[in-house]
């Protein structure tokens, strides 16, 4: 089953809670990544269903107690949630006109009730077609299967 869901795309995106700077004191930002910044429920649900049924079946309220009972937890990931569109990949010379293109556009995106899971992440995945052109206007390899990064798994 997939559901429609919107967001903003945005380019060379600052990761939230790190807090890096450069030498004059201004935010660093990943160069040459796009992303689309989802909603936040749609993620949020996501991790209470892996929280409850995966992660932390018995449902432990601390995490001193959850952990000490061999379970673990799940948190945002660094940009929160979000569909990666380029992972640092740098457009040729020629097409370097097309970036930045489309930042703070809207866009629409189809996305599936499946969780699926890979190292430490949590993700649903989604289809679109907006997101695809984006990657070949700017002759990059398209194929590559967009999802929403719902969360990361952490152990301590």
């Amino acid at each position: 089953m997939w559901f429609r869901g919107s967001g903003i795309i945005e380019y060379d995106p600052i990761r939230q809670g790190i807090n890096s700077t450069d030498s004059n004191g201004r935010q660093n930002r990943d160069k040459w990544w796009v992303i689309v910044r989802v909603n936040s429920e749609i993620c949020r649900y996501y991790r209470w269903w892996i929280s409850k049924e995966i992660l932390n079946p018995l449902g432990f309220e601390r995490r001193k107690d959850a952990i000490r009972n061999g379970f673990h937890f799940i948190d945002l990931p660094s940009w929160g949630p979000h569909i990666s569109v380029l992972r640092g990949e740098r457009p040729r010379d020629d097409l370097m006109y097309l970036w930045k293109k489309y930042d703070g556009r809207r866009v629409e995106f189809d996305y599936s009730h499946k969780i699926e899971c890979e190292g430490d992440y949590f993700f649903v995945e989604v289809r679109s077609d907006f997101l695809t052109n984006i990657r070949k206007e700017l002759e990059l390899p398209i194929g590559y299967r967009f999802h929403i990064t719902v969360g990361r798994m952490w152990r301590d």
